[in-house]
């Protein structure tokens, strides 16, 4: 069963589909309920949140792209700033001209 909003009558019914499989998790279009007002849809997502692995209502952007939880961002932004680190390093830069590119980018991004 899914969970879907029922415009006509502005409450939530439950109604039976096909959920697959996508590269973002579990769900198809067909499973996500759009809601315009906000420029979001709600659907299935099967993955592991906070060491438990199930079935899980999510978020997901128009596009079909699942929303990150803030921990799955505070992950992926460090992973870009270890990734550039490394580039650096790769071009040659001292650890002190990676730091000073570091904290004038924090500058930039605070401003």
């Amino acid at each position: 069963m899914v969970a879907s909003m029922n415009s006509a009558a502005a409450g939530w019914r439950f109604t039976t589909g096909t959920i697959g499989f996508s590269s973002s998790g579990f769900r198809t279009r067909a499973a996500l309920h759009a809601i315009a007002p906000i420029g979001v849809e709600l659907g299935l997502w099967q993955g592991s949140y906070q060491n438990q692995t199930m079935l899980w209502l999510r978020w997901w952007d128009t596009e079909g792209n699942l929303l990150l939880t803030g921990a799955q961002r505070a992950s992926k932004t460090q992973q870009a700033l270890f990734d550039a680190i490394l580039r650096l390093l790769g071009m040659g830069l001292n650890a002190e001209q990676v730091a000073e590119a570091l904290v004038k980018l924090d500058q930039t991004i605070t401003v």
